[in-house]
C-alpha cells in the first residue's frame, strides 16, 4: 500500500499531489456557478400579478402606463412627450400636495408644459418618481386601488401616492397628486 502511495506521489510530483488539477478546478467552479445561478433564478422568479383594471378606469391608468413606458433610471434622460403628457392632465391644471411640507402647489397647463419640456421642477420630479414606483413589480409598491365618487376617481398607489382624476369629456384626467409618505427628517 505504501509502495502504491509513493509511486502515485512521485509520478504526480509533491506539489500537485494534494491539489486539484486545473481542468478539474474549472469544472468544479463551473458547477458551483451553475448551481448558484440555478438557485438564484428559481428564487427570484416570484410573479406579482396585478388585478385587472376595471374598464371604466382605463383612461386614468393610461397615464400611469405611459409614464412607466417613458421612464429611464437617470432622471435627466427621461423624456415625456409634452403634448402626449398634457393630454392626460385636467384642463384645470394640476395640484401637488406633500404631507411632509403640509402644503399644496397648483400648476397651470402652461407651468406643466414648461417643467416637462425643461425636465425640471416639482411636476416633472413627481411624475418621474410615480413612474419609478409604478415600474416596481412588487405589489407593496405598485398595487393600485380605486375609489370613485361622482365625477372624481382616486387611485391609490401602494407606495404612497394618491392620484385624483376628474372626468372630462368622458375620460379621467389627472387633477391632483398627493404624496403621502412620511419622510424621516
Amino acid at each position: 500500500m505504501l509502495i502504491a502511495f509513493l509511486i502515485v506521489f512521485i509520478s504526480c510530483g509533491k506539489r500537485n499531489f494534494l491539489t486539484i488539477p486545473e481542468q478539474k478546478k474549472d469544472s468544479v467552479k463551473n458547477e458551483i456557478k451553475k448551481d448558484s445561478l440555478t438557485r438564484q433564478d428559481t428564487s427570484s422568479k416570484k410573479e406579482y400579478k396585478r388585478e385587472p383594471i376595471p374598464e371604466k378606469y382605463s383612461s386614468a391608468v393610461e397615464l400611469l402606463d405611459y409614464i412607466k413606458e417613458q421612464h429611464i433610471k437617470k432622471i435627466e434622460d427621461t423624456d415625456f412627450e409634452v403634448p402626449v403628457f398634457i393630454s392626460y392632465i385636467s384642463t384645470r391644471g394640476l395640484t401637488i400636495w406633500n404631507i411632509n411640507k403640509n402644503e399644496s402647489k397648483s400648476y397651470t397647463i402652461e407651468d406643466i408644459k414648461k417643467q416637462m419640456s425643461e425636465k425640471k421642477g416639482e411636476v416633472y420630479l413627481k411624475i418621474w418618481h410615480i413612474a419609478a414606483v409604478y415600474l416596481q413589480p412588487q405589489l407593496n409598491y405598485s398595487k393600485l386601488t380605486f375609489k370613485e365618487s361622482n365625477e372624481m376617481l382616486k387611485i391609490h398607489i401602494e407606495y404612497g401616492y394618491d392620484l385624483t382624476y376628474l372626468l372630462e369629456d368622458g375620460k379621467y384626467k389627472l387633477l391632483k397628486i398627493d404624496y403621502i409618505v412620511i419622510e424621516k427628517q
